[in-house]
């Protein structure tokens, strides 16, 4: 792993961490601020829209400065192009896992304990980054998913929490989007010690 092509990658991890955080945000503050008026629900909606957006430029700033172009994997060695295989196949198996313990939550739906639902949804989306954390060399998704668990769980078995949604969906964008700066911020250091590791192949 080169350190262009780790740093093209550790953007991508920006980006989706920074829709993640969007989508948690609206999912657990957006109705509770459209009922506490327009000014409100619009302070909410500015602040959403310019976290998300703010952290998405920084990764495409962050793409371009790696310099790293997709199609240098088909011209690399045989060991790069193994060494991605490996990382793309993690990938995939990491997303079906996911997907799968997803789907079963919704059948919490269908047992009328839709409460339950969305910290299911929590616990997983954050459970799924540990094999991403081993498989990217990315230490700080272990934090993301202990934190993260830590928010779905308290929410899952705390129902009687006030604005339990509310507090999930602001819990979850917190982690995802104090994740993303926390790599934007260090990712020339993360990027110096991941390549100096072992990847295998």
């Amino acid at each position: 792993m080169t350190d262009r092509q780790f740093l093209f990658g550790l953007s991508g991890g920006v980006s989706v961490l920074a829709l993640a955080g969007f989508f948690w945000f609206g999912l657990g503050l957006g109705i509770p601020a459209t009922h506490a008026g327009w000014l409100v629900f619009g302070i909410s909606t500015a602040f959403q829209c310019g976290a998300c957006l703010g952290l998405l430029i920084i990764a495409a700033r962050l793409r371009r400065r790696s310099g790293f172009k997709v199609s240098e994997l088909r011209n690399g060695d045989a060991a790069r192009r193994n060494e991605m295989r490996r990382v793309m196949a993690g990938f995939i198996w990491t997303t079906l896992g996911e997907g799968l313990l997803i789907g079963i939550g919704v059948w919490c739906v269908r047992a009328n304990r839709q409460q339950l639902m969305w910290p299911w949804i929590g616990l997983i989306v954050s459970l799924h980054l540990i094999p991403l954390a081993r498989l990217l060399h990315l230490r700080v998704y272990y934090v993301t998913a202990l934190v993260g668990s830590i928010i779905s769980l308290v929410a899952f078995i705390g129902l009687s929490i006030p604005h339990n949604l509310a507090y999930l969906g602001g819990s979850m964008a917190a982690i995802m989007w104090l994740s993303a700066a926390y790599l934007v911020w260090n990712a020339d250091d993360i990027t110096s010690k991941a390549v100096r590791e072992p990847w295998a192949v």
